[in-house]
């Protein structure tokens, strides 16, 4: 009985672990059609939940939220790390849109650009603040940084909305986006799927020897 135990318990734990590594399988379908948005054409409102979207982001005012992991030993508080950082980002249908990322190499590059936008900003409001008709541009100095990303769109929770909201302002419903983008990588799909599928397989194997010790045992308890 013990062995059939056991055997229950690999099956089950191969069945589960496989079908949450298939919960990537429709994205990997959409990936395989070529079916993902881009990001620097795509209208306002039309990003869906499970959209996939591709394209460069050159313009951010910056990370407005951050998630946090505290670790603790014994009970007790021995340090926090930033498992994922939320850029509110500008795109070209005039809307803003939260960018999720748990990525630290992007958090340089977006932070950097988010510098650099702030400089852009402060010398555009300062030559037009200048007096005169004429407008002297030589002076604004643009963003240089880009960052291509692939992402997936996901539905924003409450409280980061609330967040969102308050940093935005008047408008909010109007200039906003209510989904947000997470980094994905797309080629980790397939790998993903794989191995999802190779797990159930071997779930359905582990079934079928948990069967046949179950129906040994039975047999033996005469």
């Amino acid at each position: 009985m013990k062995k059939t135990k056991f055997l229950g318990v690999i099956t089950l734990i191969c069945i589960c672990f496989g079908i949450a590594l298939l919960t990537d399988l429709p994205k990997f379908l959409k990936y395989q059609k070529g079916d993902i948005k881009d990001f620097d054409t795509v209208a306002a409102g039309e990003l869906k939940k499970g959209d996939l979207v591709q394209g460069t982001i050159d313009i951010t005012d910056g990370c407005i939220a951050e998630n946090e992991q505290t670790n603790k030993t014994m009970g007790i508080e021995t340090s926090k790390r930033t498992t994922s950082r939320y850029y509110a980002v500008y795109m070209y249908n005039d809307m803003y849109i939260l960018y999720e990322t748990g990525n630290k190499e992007q958090y340089e590059t977006l932070d950097k650009l988010a510098d650099e936008c702030e400089v852009y900003y402060d010398s555009l409001n300062a030559a037009y603040d200048e007096e005169g008709e004429d407008v002297d541009l030589s002076k604004v100095k643009a963003p240089e940084t880009t960052m291509e990303f692939t992402a997936v769109v996901n539905e924003m929770p409450d409280d980061l909305t609330a967040i969102f909201r308050d940093w935005y302002g008047e408008g909010f419903e109007n200039d906003c986006e209510t989904v947000m983008l997470t980094y994905s990588d797309f080629s980790s799909y397939l790998r993903f799927v794989i191995i999802g599928a190779g797990c159930v397989l071997l779930g359905i194997i582990f079934l079928v020897l948990t069967i046949i010790s179950w129906r040994k045992g039975k047999q033996f308890s005469y």
